[in-house]
């Protein structure tokens, strides 16, 4: 079940994880597409700094070509999603 919170308690629980990765030597990115439908597919990228989370990540998300790459991941981004977990 999901439990709304204040924008202030995701504002907090955002910088505390940002706080988080700063200080790890290491991050991994991924971007990649959830829904196959080109017209109705979302951009996502992944900050995480476990490259278990980062595999995780990369097999749940459809991989973009490099020409996606290249033209749909240098501008806006329709979710991130930044895993500070251990």
């Amino acid at each position: 079940m999901n439990i709304p919170i204040s924008k202030d308690s995701h504002n907090l629980l955002e910088h505390i994880a940002l706080n988080y990765l700063n200080t790890r030597p290491r991050l991994y990115v991924v971007d990649g597409y959830a829904g196959w439908d080109p017209e109705y597919r979302i951009k996502i990228r992944v900050f995480c700094s476990r490259v278990y989370h980062a595999l995780f990540m990369r097999n749940m998300l459809i991989r973009p070509t490099e020409k996606e790459l290249e033209r749909d991941f240098q501008g806006e981004i329709d979710y991130h999603i930044i895993n500070a977990g251990t």
